[in-house]
């Protein structure tokens, strides 16, 4: 049973999605024995049982998961179907069939009962349904994943599993759904969640011990420090015999699996491996019979430092544990020893972290595209790290949404997670209810500016300015105020600087620039002019530029893009022009491209638009067409990664409390991203003129 790490897999939901996995040989298994959970898997109720799957043979009836159960009416089997469908059945009972899997391919099953209707999927497409009442698991026997008990050649899964996930007590899906996105959780009625860990396929999130049994390898095969840990060579290669004698056993049906073990009578012997001193070790061996194992510091089990590799002595049942230690030498030796005649299988010793498959921080592989600034870099331990630069380029960050209107004006403080897709989540509150606020952010600290409000329906103009610290969740702080009271300011930043443009005074809207210091508190300072004295346009920033687009005054929409050099202070230089006469638009930018989606859009302006169209910052010019929103809309607000961008509420016609996101180098529609939750309460839900941080656009370095 091999283990892969999270950056070697794909599938349905992405690498996101699955993360971690399990593969199962022919004779391997997981057991959760009954001493360990009591009546905790008795599923008598609605239930969810879900994870993935790569299958890589059909044989009659390979099990997934198995309940055991002392009456056979009650046993649980999830297992394929003399081909590629997924059934529940008990021992005499198929309840419901999924559609079809593909041999090699990853996908999501999903077993849920729901009001004791049961209905099996895949990838989130529901086959049959059928009635079931069945009390699985009341007579609290065991639970075996990737195998059923008996142990049936035809009844033994061979593939991967990854995410293996329990919930009693609820139907986490009712009809057709979405796969999940992200790694799975042990959310409210986890019983068992596993096969997620890439170093330890016995890890259980809930806290259950789960043994492994077969022809069981955690180790990072390639990366073994064990020759021939699995005997599979027609000699016992590798090893030096000490005393005694052996030979090759063939394998032992429910304890080595197939193939060969080692058989060893009356001695002992040895393999040398080369360690770092500082370094954590795992050492892993499956064993039967008279025998111990040791790690030692010579070719003498009088020197161990571990004894007995395995967690207590398990005749005849193949079980076998796993030990680590720390080295303080450069060599240590694995040992051997039947006392009477002994057998073992799969010895493994491996680096806790391996050099040769270097642990980043943070974890690689999140979303495709991934760049780096510089040279990758290995910290003091030898393992690599990701090089200082754009947070953006982590595929990490979390994106902010304060104040805003649906349609009263409120004053909470609200946020998402870029790379996931979910709702959003509480952060704190304003000082008070605004709408049409402006807002930037820095790597640490995302500050919003201005807006209309004062009370639920109020349009008193207010000039101050707060901030919150993006990794935590509190209410706004006081920054500063702006250099006139206002509304629809639009605002962009590098990681220094934030800048707003424009905005609407209560004698009309201006064409003045300001900008703020991120780092400190203060007021804001003059930086220039725009070309128009405009409201409701769109800004977005690379580390040097800082671009504004559209915008309309008191009489019309406006199509012009503008410029300004961050580092310096000026009026604003002609960039290019929008696809059409455009005013409030969202935006997101990445490090080189500036995506601005939706808005009004007419000489009035009249009509709302679903247009996407993005620019190069770098270079000057037209917009070029990017593909559609989800729907024709206005003030929607958008937070952004250097991958991502995602565009929340808005009125579309009327207000909405949908997010939807783009990938920012490619072009193409946007997707659905989740929901806002805090901004509103039923039946007003929605937001619209919402102001917006990050801290990972871009524009931050």
């Amino acid at each position: 049973m091999a283990n892969l790490r999270a950056n070697n897999l794909t599938g349905t939901g992405g690498r996101n999605a699955i993360d971690g996995s399990v593969f199962f040989e022919l004779g391997d298994r997981l057991q959760v024995p009954s001493s360990t959970y009591s009546t905790n898997f008795n599923l008598g109720g609605d239930f969810t049982i879900e994870g993935w799957v790569k299958p890589s043979i059909f044989t009659s009836y390979p099990s997934i998961l198995h309940l055991d159960d002392s009456t056979n009416s009650k046993d649980l089997y999830i297992n394929f179907r003399n081909g590629a469908t997924l059934g529940i059945t008990n021992d005499s009972t198929v309840f419901a069939t999924s559609p079809s899997f593909t041999l090699n391919e990853w996908a999501h099953f999903a077993v849920v009962r729901n009001s004791n209707s049961v209905t099996v999927y895949c990838n989130g497409v529901g086959g049959s349904s059928a009635s079931c009442t069945t009390d699985f698991g009341a007579g609290n026997q065991n639970l075996y994943i990737g195998m059923i008990s008996a142990l049936s050649a035809s009844d033994r899964y061979r593939g991967y599993m990854s995410n293996l996930r329990i919930v009693k007590g609820t139907a986490l899906y009712t009809a057709n759904f979405t796969p999940p996105t992200e790694k799975l959780t042990a959310v409210d009625g986890t019983i068992l969640l596993c096969c997620q860990d890439s170093d330890d396929p016995t890890q259980e999130a809930t806290g259950k011990t789960i043994t492994g049994v077969g022809g069981l390898d955690y180790s990072l095969r390639d990366y073994n420090l064990i020759t021939n840990g699995n005997f599979d060579y027609s000699t016992v290669t590798g090893w030096t015999l000490a005393s005694g004698s052996r030979s090759l056993g063939t394998g032992q049906s429910g304890t080595f699996g197939d193939g060969n073990h080692l058989v060893l009578t009356g001695g002992s012997m040895y393999q040398a491996f080369t360690t770092v001193i500082g370094r954590t070790y795992f050492v892993n061996c499956q064993s039967n019979g008279s025998d111990s194992s040791y790690i030692s510091t010579t070719t003498s089990a009088g020197a161990a430092i571990i004894t007995d590799i395995r967690s207590s002595p398990q005749v005849g049942s193949g079980v076998r544990g796993q030990k680590s230690f720390v080295a303080t030498q450069t060599t240590y030796y694995v040992i051997l020893a039947g006392g009477g005649t002994g057998n073992f299988d799969t010895v493994s010793v491996y680096e806790a972290e391996s050099p040769k498959a270097p642990k980043f921080l943070p974890p690689y592989g999140i979303d495709a595209g991934v760049t780096f600034d510089g040279g990758i870099k290995k910290n003091t331990q030898g393992y690599m790290y990701f090089p200082t630069g754009d947070t953006a380029q982590r595929g990490r960050g979390r994106g902010i949404f304060a104040g805003g209107y649906c349609p009263n004006n409120t004053e909470v403080i609200q946020y998402i997670e870029i790379q996931s897709m979910s709702n959003t989540i509480d952060f704190g509150d304003l000082s008070n209810k605004y709408r049409a606020v402006g807002g930037f952010g820095s790597n640490t600290r995302g500050v919003f500016s201005g807006g209309a409000g004062g009370s639920p329906t109020g349009s008193t103009l207010t000039n101050t300015m707060e901030y919150v610290t993006i990794s935590n969740t509190a209410n706004a702080l006081d920054f500063g105020d702006m250099l006139a009271a206002g509304r629809n300011v639009d605002g962009c930043s590098n990681s220094t600087r934030g800048i707003l443009f424009g905005g609407q005074l209560p004698s009309g809207n201006q064409n003045i620039i300001q900008y703020s210091t991120i780092a400190t508190t203060g007021n804001t300072t003059d930086f220039g002019d725009i070309a128009r004295e405009e409201a409701n346009g769109t800004a977005f920033a690379s580390s040097t530029r800082a671009i504004h687009a559209g915008g309309f005054d008191t009489s019309a929409a406006d199509n012009v893009i503008e410029y300004v050099t961050i580092a310096t202070t000026g009026n604003a230089t002609n960039f290019g022009d929008l696809l059409g006469l455009y005013a409030q638009q969202a935006s997101v930018a990445s490090s080189t491209r500036g995506v601005v989606c939706t808005g009004s859009i007419g000489p009035t302006p009249s009509n709302n638009s679903n247009v996407i169209q993005y620019v190069t910052i770098a270079s000057t010019g037209d917009s070029v067409d990017f593909g559609d929103y989800v729907t024709v809309g206005e003030n929607v607000r958008g937070v952004t990664n250097s991958l991502r961008g995602v565009f929340a509420g808005g009125y579309c016609p009327s207000y909405v409390n949908t997010m939807n996101y783009i990938t920012i180098t490619t072009t193409g529609n946007s997707s659905d991203f989740g929901d806002i939750s805090n901004g509103q309460t039923s039946p007003n839900t929605g937001l619209s003129q919402a102001g917006n941080a990050s801290d990972s656009h871009g524009g931050l370095s």
